[in-house]
């Protein structure tokens, strides 16, 4: 069967051996007619051939671990942490399709992709859109009038204070995405998109917008802008991207995206109270 997603401008195909509705049932919106496809996901029922060495990761932690070489990529996902059986779900890209996955998966755990958030994780959905000219970032996308800015910042600075108060005070203003963020360039233009990556916000639109200006977050005793230099901009951008860092070609892919965004679109720092004042004011200096 087949199965489409569509957001941040890109289109996922996945052929599976069963029918799947964890994406009807999880983030309808993201969910397509057949269409054609960036990047396709093939579902195989069975163990991962023998051809693939799981020997050395280059990445390993409780939830997954990474082996690579010169001809692939393979993602091995403990499916056990969540239940008693030990099985694993595996996810092969090989280096010379950048764009079609294999994945690999025992019969009895179709059910537990199928009814978990995790799937999007078990697809690399970062990585899928990063070699489609995306980069992915942890932070909040309003978006007012036609504009869409990107507020970052350590989780518990206030991103969801601020433009929470924003969207309540202006009524031109909702939130596309409570926590994740995604840009790509269109035409020219960056624009930001909603992902059905949303954190515990669970503010997930299939919407995009022009990217107008990134702000950066600081908790201090008044509303001020601060001066970001772009070796800042650059770091704290980094700091808040999702990259792979076992892969060198996308920590390249994603550090050269960054350096073209920095020098594309304006980026502030805001050092703000916890007050209603500090999203009117910033309202004030960004919607000039």
């Amino acid at each position: 069967m087949e199965h489409y997603l569509h957001f941040s401008n890109t289109t996922f195909r996945i052929d599976t051996p069963t029918e799947l509705t964890v994406f009807e049932n999880l983030f309808p919106q993201f969910v397509t007619e057949r269409c054609k496809a960036d990047v396709t996901y093939t579902v195989r029922i069975g163990s991962l051939p023998e051809q693939y060495s799981l020997t050395n990761p280059v990445m390993a932690d409780r939830s997954m671990s990474v082996y690579q070489n010169s001809e692939y990529t393979v993602r091995q996902f403990n499916v056990s942490i969540l239940h008693d059986r030990d099985s694993s779900i595996y996810l092969v890209r090989k280096n010379e399709y950048d764009f079609h996955y294999d994945m690999y998966i025992q019969m009895q755990d179709i059910p537990v992709m199928a009814r978990s958030f995790r799937i999007l994780n078990i697809m690399a959905i970062e990585e899928a859109l990063l070699y489609c000219g995306k980069i992915t970032l942890h932070g909040v996308i309003l978006q007012n009038g036609d504009d869409g800015f990107v507020f970052t910042a350590p989780s518990g600075t206030g991103k969801s204070t601020i433009t929470n108060r924003w969207a309540e005070m202006f009524t031109d203003s909702f939130i596309i995405n409570g926590d994740c963020t995604v840009i790509g360039k269109e035409n020219g233009v960056y624009y930001v998109y909603g992902s059905p990556f949303c954190g515990s916000s669970q503010i997930r639109e299939n919407k995009k917008a022009p990217l107008n200006t990134v702000v950066r977050l600081y908790q201090g005793q008044k509303n001020r802008i601060v001066p970001l230099p772009d070796k800042e901009k650059f770091i704290l951008l980094y700091e808040a991207s999702t990259v792979n860092h076992h892969d060198s070609d996308q920590v390249q892919l994603n550090t050269e995206m960054l350096y073209d965004i920095i020098s594309s679109v304006r980026m502030i720092g805001y050092e703000c109270i916890n007050s209603p004042s500090a999203a009117e004011y910033l309202h004030g200096i960004l919607t000039k």
